[in-house]
């Protein structure tokens, strides 16, 4: 039970190349991965048994996902673009 505890959304959000990122990425992955395996998909095959793990897991990753918010809102800041001083 402990694994299924572990915050899986937060980890998988932060180390594979192709997923959610951004503020509170596991949080919002848990959350699709929940939706879409209700839904059928050619992308996404329906995973109904995945439903109870993701409610499991969406409190862990929503404690680990504070805990990265500060290092997540610093790294997906939009860009901004150079001022133009025009006052000489």
């Amino acid at each position: 039970m402990l694994a299924l505890c572990s915050g899986c959304g937060t980890v998988l959000s932060h180390t594979a190349t192709d997923a959610v990122v951004g503020p509170y990425s596991g949080v919002r992955l848990d959350y699709h991965l929940a939706v879409s395996s209700t839904e059928s998909n050619p992308d996404f095959p329906a995973i109904p048994w995945i439903i109870p793990f993701c409610i499991i897991d969406m409190p862990v990753s929503a404690a680990l996902d504070t805990v990265f918010l500060p290092y997540d809102l610093f790294q997906h800041q939009p860009e901004t673009p150079p001022s133009s001083d025009t006052h000489k």
